[in-house]
């Protein structure tokens, strides 16, 4: 793959950590809905979507690309583009092993279906992929989390 946007760094518009108040691009606030969720499993999601189009992903742009904050930092970045159903299967396969690739694997170590997780340096990956019989696209989630130890976090806020 040579197009850049399938590299999920794209989506890293701003440094994990960094307070929501000094954030260089100007974001606004979503709300989120948790219909099936329990209360209790519910994460206390501050989440933003940027002002200006979101960077490309996958080749193509995000329906949906958020930065979501946990006591005012960056914790997370959530984004979901809509592939073709004939060809998300081997998109996303391809896209994981590219992923996979220099990481540490969750598990594992190859892409398995419609699940790809890893971590590289201090940003865990987690992508899931929706197919849906009958559709004519297919859904690939991409949640990045800032997985730098919580001393690490507090010792870049003191």
């Amino acid at each position: 793959m040579t197009d850049a946007s399938y590299d999920w760094h794209v989506l890293v518009s701003v440094p994990f950590s960094t307070l929501l108040k000094e954030s260089p691009i100007p974001l606004h606030e979503v709300l989120l809905f948790h219909d099936e969720t329990p209360p209790a499993a519910v994460e206390n999601k501050d989440c933003f979507a940027t002002d200006g189009p979101a960077p490309r992903f996958v080749g193509r742009q995000p329906h949906q690309h958020l930065l979501c904050f946990d006591h005012d930092r960056l914790n997370r970045i959530e984004a979901e583009v809509r592939l073709p159903a004939a060809e998300a299967s081997s998109m996303f396969m391809r896209a994981c092993a590219s992923w996979l690739k220099n990481t540490a694997t969750v598990a594992p170590a190859e892409p398995v279906g419609t699940v790809c997780e890893g971590r590289d340096g201090n940003v865990a990956f987690s992508a899931h992929l929706a197919l849906a019989p009958g559709d004519a696209t297919a859904t690939l989630s991409m949640t990045l989390s800032n997985a730098a130890p919580h001393d690490t976090v507090r010792d870049a806020i003191h």
